[in-house]
């Protein structure tokens, strides 16, 4: 029997409006099963088949406001395996203790929803020169030599790098270049730091074979 938390009792009655009896879809234990509704919580019927495993996406956001909640949402749907908020030279604004509580509420919520069978790592902030390494992928719309699906090609995990609204400072850019790392573009388009995260890690995940 799983039991379940008040959130979860609230969700299932006030939400999915399941009574006493039908059946549902849960997470238990990093397992999915099919479960029937109990007034005690859910019975386990049976394991169903789970989301195949993700190849290892880690995606750092320079963005501390409101708007990095659906970029964690959907980076979650996807099915990273972390995320970590980016300090960077133009960032404005810093990341609070409530806002990653709330990166953490989203990314369960929206795991249970998508049927993840894990959570994404959720990393503590850190500078940008401490996160670069040779994976690393900085998304910029100057200074870049290639679109990210040349830098993706033939791996299985990647880091990308997705900065503020001013984007990246030249000495950045020079540092990432000086350490070897790829500094990619998105093309024409410049996009707000959660489309970008977003779009960033799609494009992985497709390159990878893991998407479409």
């Amino acid at each position: 029997m799983a039991q379940l938390s008040d959130g979860d009792r609230r969700h299932l009655e006030q939400v999915l409006r399941l009574p006493v009896g039908d059946t549902c879809e849960i997470v238990w234990e990093g397992r999915v099963f099919r479960a029937r509704v109990r007034s005690e919580g859910c019975e386990l019927i049976e394991e169903v088949e789970v989301l195949p495993k993700a190849p290892s996406v880690t995606v750092w956001i320079a963005q501390p406001g409101a708007r990095s909640d659906e970029a964690v949402e959907k980076l979650t749907e996807l099915g990273v395996a972390r995320i970590g908020p980016l300090r960077t030279e133009l960032l404005k604004g810093s990341f609070s203790e409530r806002r990653l509580d709330r990166w953490a509420r989203v990314a369960e919520a929206a795991a249970k929803q998508s049927k993840q069978s894990r959570l994404p790592e959720l990393l503590a902030p850190s500078a940008y020169a401490d996160v670069l390494s040779r994976e690393a992928v900085v998304l910029s719309n100057t200074g870049a030599s290639g679109g990210l699906a040349d830098r993706i090609v033939g791996r299985r995990s990647a880091t990308l790098l997705i900065g503020p609204e001013p984007g990246f400072s030249d000495a950045e850019l020079e540092l990432a270049r000086s350490r070897g790392v790829a500094v990619a573009t998105f093309g024409p388009v410049v996009l707000r730091t959660e489309t970008a995260a977003i779009v960033a890690a799609a494009l992985a995940l497709r390159e990878m074979g893991f998407l479409g």
